[in-house]
């Protein structure tokens, strides 16, 4: 049996039949849900962040530590495109995309 503290992403179709709510927790806690849908979606949800960590690596020590710039890399991630990225200078919130589909968005 699941761990029941644990929450993970739900799937609709497990959410609209309600089998995973558990009725009587104050609030109602929703437990695992192994259906393959839910399961694909944490797994790709977990892929992407590891791809954003590598890539936030990349640009902190290519930018210095400063902010309010723009730059332009080799991918850490795939080796093959460009990783285009720029920092904010307000608050240091950093957007990047590669050049490769499917990479660092």
């Amino acid at each position: 049996m699941p761990d029941k503290t644990e929450l993970t992403p739900i799937c609709p179709k497990c959410l609209n039949t309600g089998i995973l709510r558990e009725r009587f927790t104050t609030p109602p806690r929703i437990r695992r849900c192994d259906c393959a849908l839910a399961v694909e979606k944490h797994r790709r949800a977990q892929d992407s962040l590891a791809k954003i960590i590598i890539a936030r690596a990349a640009i902190v020590e290519d930018s210095n530590g400063h902010r309010g710039i723009r730059g332009k890399l080799a991918c850490p991630v795939c080796e093959i495109g460009d990783l285009t990225y720029s920092v904010s200078a307000s608050n240091g919130h950093i957007w990047a995309n590669c050049s490769t589909p499917g990479c660092v968005q």
